[in-house]
């Protein structure tokens, strides 16, 4: 049973055609018709061209397929009980519920309170099964990813897989768990415990005896002291103490050579070392120049040349590089280009991976929390935290608003909540226009 979507006076519309008018549960609809259930879209029943069509409007919230699945225990169970809630109440309003149409395009979920409404299907004979409403809950809860409690998805397909599974018992699991999340913990009533503590009493460290100098001792020690001073001899004890013999530094002449010859080295310019350096591979040199200052030239020439070599490489990885950036491979990426804005905090570009099929633009929560694939930035409460939504389609991409407060627009069009629109190259996404923000699609 496939639906259609249509839009009708601004107005957002799920219709199936009725093949069969024998079919159809009379009381089902003037019930739904005229004292619609909270968790059913209404319906009305159109008649075009001796054609009988059934319509559902698209209202309520997003989507079940656009909702995020990412989240913690409670809830989870809480969009189960809501989801469940109206397979125990149909019968309350003469409703089967084996007609409840399960598809998470067509099935509206609140955002603010997570209550669910559902497309009915009025007929007098059943369109799926119980095992087939079982399937549908265990691939709901087998998407979901838990960040609390893994173990606990675990514990739910337990209870919908196998011959004895059945809807209501998962409803009563699901709703028992609830209440146990929701039940404050400790006793309110009782006093609470005060705790004392001991301090030890402080240990007290016995002082040492005082030492005893004769005053004519302490006169002999200062003199001593001073005598060395002017003599230079305790600073040059303490010197050789320190660090060996005390060797005068290079005067300001030799620094200034050695610096010279450390530039002219590094330059290539040392044309001593060069010298030496050619010279011991004449035969019969080797014994007129010294080995240590064939040593040394011949690791002066290899300083060189590793220096010179790290810079060609150094080059070379630079050039790769500035190569690399200017192809990018930007296949399964949608880029969307900032052309204004009147807030701060707004990236000039966003790419978008939509080769899992879909992407999110949102913001983080009020803890920094991750809301959709790509987060504005928490200040810009404006946006909401799953406010868009870019659906890929073959080699077309789709724009979704998800039923944000201040609206999506396209080309200075608003955008209906959860209704797909085609997107093409150049066209202008407006994300609140109050506030100006848009980007250009690359």
């Amino acid at each position: 049973m496939m639906l259609n979507e249509v839009m009708i006076a601004n107005k957002n519309y799920a219709s199936v055609v009725v093949e069969n008018r024998k079919r159809l549960d009379l009381i089902a609809i003037n019930v739904i018709r005229y004292d619609c259930p909270s968790f059913l879209l209404p319906i009305r029943l159109v008649s075009i061209d001796n054609e009988v069509q059934l319509r559902y409007e698209i209202l309520g919230g997003i989507r079940l397929a656009y909702m995020a699945l990412q989240m913690n225990k409670h809830e989870l169970d809480k969009l189960l009980y809501q989801l469940l809630l109206p397979y125990v109440d149909c019968a309350d309003w003469f409703l089967d519920f084996h007609n409840i149409y399960l598809d998470r395009n067509y099935i509206m979920v609140d955002q603010s309170n997570l209550t669910v409404r559902y497309i009915y299907m009025p007929y007098t004979d059943r369109i799926q099964s119980e095992e087939e409403v079982l399937q549908f809950f265990r691939d709901l809860v087998a998407c979901v990813t838990l960040q609390d409690d893994e173990a606990y998805i675990a514990t739910l397909l337990r209870c919908i897989i196998g011959k004895d599974a059945s809807i209501t018992v998962f409803a009563d699991l699901v709703k028992e768990n609830l209440k146990k999340e929701e039940m404050p913990t400790g006793n309110k009533g009782a006093a609470p415990v005060q705790v004392t503590r001991q301090i030890p009493a402080p240990t007290t460290v016995p002082s040492p005896p005082p030492i005893e100098k004769s005053v004519s001792q302490s006169v002999e020690i200062e003199a001593e002291v001073d005598k060395a001073y002017k003599e230079n001899k305790l600073v040059n004890s303490i010197g050789e103490g320190l660090f060996g013999e005390n060797e005068k530094g290079p005067d300001k002449k030799t620094a200034k050579k050695e610096k010279q010859n450390f530039f002219g080295r590094l330059l290539g310019s040392d044309k001593k070392n060069k010298k030496d350096a050619f010279a011991l591979s004449e035969p019969g040199n080797q014994d007129r120049i010294g080995a240590p200052n064939i040593m040394a030239a011949l690791e002066n020439e290899r300083h060189v040349e590793t220096f010179a070599e790290k810079q060609q490489n150094s080059a070379a990885e630079d050039y790769n590089t500035e190569i690399s950036d200017d192809v990018e491979d930007l296949s399964g990426i949608l880029r969307l280009r900032l052309e204004r804005a009147q807030v701060d905090n707004i990236p000039n570009v966003i790419d978008l991976d939509i080769r899992k099929g879909y992407a999110v633009i949102g913001r983080y929560d009020k803890t920094g929390k991750l809301s959709a694939d790509f987060n504005f930035d928490m200040s810009l409460t404006f946006i909401g935290r799953r406010h868009v939504r870019f659906e890929l389609s073959g080699e077309d991409v789709y724009i979704i608003d998800l039923e944000s407060k201040n609206h999506t627009y396209l080309n200075n069009e608003e955008l209906l909540p959860n209704r797909r629109y085609l997107l093409h190259t150049g066209d202008r996404i407006t994300i609140t226009q109050k506030y100006g923000i848009v980007y250009q699609v690359c």
